[in-house]
């Protein structure tokens, strides 16, 4: 009788809760290799992935494997700024070029949509859904930061992050 009452009494605790966030992206998952390796060809966002992975393209390279990371963006407040700095963006109907892409993120909306981000290395070159899109410093600055992409990289090396000097005004980037 008293186990009966102790469970009817129990409430879900709201440590174990996951929080109610109101942002339109549900989750982004990034995966991405470290440094800035040279591939002649380039590694183009439909291929990164089974490259990273290990497909048997004759083109793959075992160091870009070992440099490889995956990560699940699911913090709210980044969620929320990723959002923000997405609806900056513009299409650059100018340029037409492939990238050599460094970053792949996945973005899940809560619509069940999804888009894909291709990023490529220090030069910043950034593709939605294979479009060139322009104002992007805030949207590639807020993901590296989530997944701890410049840790990855002696502090010297980051006046070569274009997006590091215009949002960094701290060394909080080792994080």
């Amino acid at each position: 009788m008293v186990v009966a009452i102790l469970l009817l009494s129990c409430k879900k605790s709201p440590v174990l809760q996951k929080e109610e966030c109101d942002s339109e992206i549900e989750y982004v998952q990034v995966g991405f290799v470290l440094g800035d390796m040279f591939f002649d060809p380039g590694v183009s966002c439909e291929d990164f992935k089974a490259i990273a992975k290990g497909s048997s393209d004759e083109n793959i390279k075992d160091g870009f494997r070992k440099l490889y990371e995956e990560k699940k963006i699911e913090d709210c407040s980044v969620l929320k700024t990723i959002n923000e700095s997405l609806e900056k963006t513009t299409f650059d109907t100018c340029k037409t070029q492939s990238i050599d892409v460094r970053m792949k993120c996945i973005i899940k909306y809560r619509s069940k949509k999804s888009d894909t981000l291709c990023i490529s290395g220090m030069n910043n070159i950034v593709m939605l859904n294979g479009y060139l899109i322009k104002n992007t410093d805030s949207l590639i600055y807020t993901i590296r930061k989530a997944v701890h992409y410049y840790r990855h990289y002696p502090i010297e090396a980051y006046q070569h992050f274009h997006e590091i000097k215009k949002f960094e005004q701290s060394s909080d980037t080792k994080e």
